[in-house]
């Protein structure tokens, strides 16, 4: 039983660092995008445009697929739908999120490719409400989620300060934006 929940923790560990990676490339390149003039620098504004999409649908991935079943498996929790697994966690307060909020980033997330024939000045608006509506959302549920498995007796030692130092930047960079708006 032992090896079986230290082998689920370790995975778990690597998901987190994962989703962390996204997190951290997204915020980048957000902050790219900032500095940019999308008109004199139109490449380099869609490459990370497309970084941002990129990392946000493998965010929700990492999350739906494989943290929050791992999550479950380290608590002793049987694994069953999606839905279910979904609302054990919003009841045990790892989710800060309503499924069908959830079912509509995903939703979106799987639209948002239909940008590629915009002009610049409508690829800039459209990302803006990707930016400020979903990919910030999905942030928001990421950070409530990894705050409480930081607090959790049987996760929180999967976290290391490398991890909790990313997780803190990470948070601090979302709270200064949302103070910005």
């Amino acid at each position: 039983m032992t090896d079986i929940f230290e082998k689920n923790k370790k995975l778990l560990e690597q998901y987190l660092r994962a989703s962390l990676k996204h997190l951290k490339r997204i915020e980048f390149a957000k902050r790219e995008i900032e500095k940019l003039d999308i008109y004199q620098q139109e490449e380099l504004f869609i490459m990370a445009s497309d970084q941002i999409i990129y990392r946000f649908g493998q965010l929700q991935d990492q999350m739906a697929k494989k943290i929050f079943p791992s999550i479950l498996k380290i608590l002793g929790e049987d694994e069953n739908s999606f839905i279910d697994i979904f609302d054990k966690l919003e009841k045990m307060d790892f989710l800060d999120i309503e499924f069908n909020e959830w079912q509509d980033l995903r939703d979106k997330r799987n639209n948002i490719h239909e940008y590629e024939e915009l002009s610049i000045s409508d690829l800039k608006d459209k990302l803006d409400v990707i930016v400020d509506k979903y990919v910030n959302h999905l942030e928001k549920v990421f950070i409530h989620l990894f705050g409480k498995i930081m607090t959790e007796k049987h996760l929180s030692s999967i976290i290391d300060e490398d991890m909790k130092n990313l997780y803190h930047n990470i948070k601090e960079n979302i709270k200064v934006k949302q103070n910005e708006i």
